[in-house]
């Protein structure tokens, strides 16, 4: 397969997915327009994406984006907002959530927030599928979302870009996530996340089963 030419893409960054690296990647092989120029601080939501591209819509032939196995991105994310500056998240009940409990009992925390209907389950599980993707208004245009892979980062980056050799800069913990998980707290992953893993394919332990993307 002959690498893409993704100059007119738009990358759509969904947190704690390797986005800062694949920008990083792209960016010094100049193949990619990114979202820097929605001139947002952190990650713009779906309705800055929306106002930003309307108006531009032939600069751009398409959207790609990276997901994650669910499991492994709930225990990444808690991380982050246990560890990253007070504020930087945008999200300062479950920053706080997270500073005070345990992962197991965030997730526990979590689980009780959203069958509260104090909160959707997007706004705090920050699913990165493509039905979610399309329900937040990114099918602008019917362009499509190319969707990568976390998990072989690298070998989506060669095949789809040409690229190698990529840029880790940001990791919020080296550690395995499956050993944080008991059997309650997998439930509660499974069930907020049912749509990602239906539609990708993941388990616990990695991916159940290959499909393109």
């Amino acid at each position: 397969m002959e690498p893409v030419d993704y100059s007119r893409r738009f990358f759509i960054h969904i947190p704690k997915t390797g986005g800062t690296s694949v920008k990083a990647t792209l960016n010094s092989t100049n193949v990619c327009a990114y979202q820097r120029t929605l001139r947002v601080v952190g990650h713009p939501n779906a309705e800055q994406i929306r106002a930003f591209l309307c108006p531009r819509i032939d600069m751009f032939d398409g959207f790609f984006t990276v997901v994650r196995n669910p499991w492994d991105w709930r225990h990444s994310w808690y991380w982050f907002l246990r560890t990253c500056p007070p504020g930087d998240s945008g999200l300062a009940m479950e920053e706080a959530a997270c500073r005070q409990l345990s992962f197991v009992d965030h997730l526990l925390w979590l689980s009780e927030l959203a069958a509260s209907g104090r909160s959707t389950v997007s706004q705090y599980t920050g699913s990165g599928s493509r039905l979610f993707l399309q329900r937040q208004g990114l099918y602008i245009a019917g362009l499509p979302v190319d969707i990568c892979r976390f998990e072989r980062l690298e070998v989506e980056l060669e095949t789809r870009f040409g690229v190698t050799g990529v840029l880790y800069l940001v990791k919020s913990n080296n550690l395995d996530y499956r050993e944080s998980y008991d059997d309650k707290g997998r439930e509660i992953v499974a069930d907020l996340f049912a749509e990602d893993i239906a539609e990708f394919g993941y388990s616990f332990d990695g991916t159940s089963r290959e499909r393109p993307l």
